[in-house]
């Protein structure tokens, strides 16, 4: 599907949005500085592409594709650059990759300790925490030092 829709909690109405370029399933979106940004996905396979809503004007942009294929990854946002960590290839990987948003450039960064299926991601403090999963496991990450 390429729906896109945004709620307003306000007034508990939900509005359409330009569809996404590419339709998707399975992909991971997380919402920072006016960007809706969209990441991955799977559509028979996985796919790298990264698209972002300029929440503003309402123009989706093409950004640089991720190093690698992925989709249900994890999500966060430190120090305006895009964290996108772990996710489903084929099996469940601990890869870990960085955008940062000046340079519109990736770069992989340490991997997770271990994989996490199922879990969810936030920002706290300048650090990455994934969290949950079958596992039920807790990790923290430190871009500034690329350690967990």
């Amino acid at each position: 599907q390429r729906d896109c829709y945004s709620y307003h909690a306000l007034n508990d109405q939900w509005n359409t949005l330009p569809p996404m370029p590419t339709a998707r399933r399975s992909h991971s979106s997380i919402y920072h500085n006016h960007n809706l940004y969209v990441v991955g996905c799977y559509d028979g396979s996985p796919l790298n592409s990264v698209e972002a809503l300029d929440m503003r004007n309402l123009q989706w942009n093409h950004l640089p594709p991720l190093p690698r294929e992925v989709s249900s990854a994890y999500l966060a946002i430190v120090l305006d650059n895009l964290f996108v960590l772990g996710g489903f290839c084929g099996c469940w990987v601990t890869d870990v990759y960085e955008f940062d948003s000046t340079q519109q450039t990736w770069r992989q960064r340490s991997p997770m300790p271990e994989r996490c299926e199922e879990g969810a991601a936030v920002s706290f403090n300048d650090h990455v925490y994934i969290v949950g999963g079958e596992d039920r496991s807790c990790m923290r990450f430190n871009p500034r030092n690329n350690t967990w």
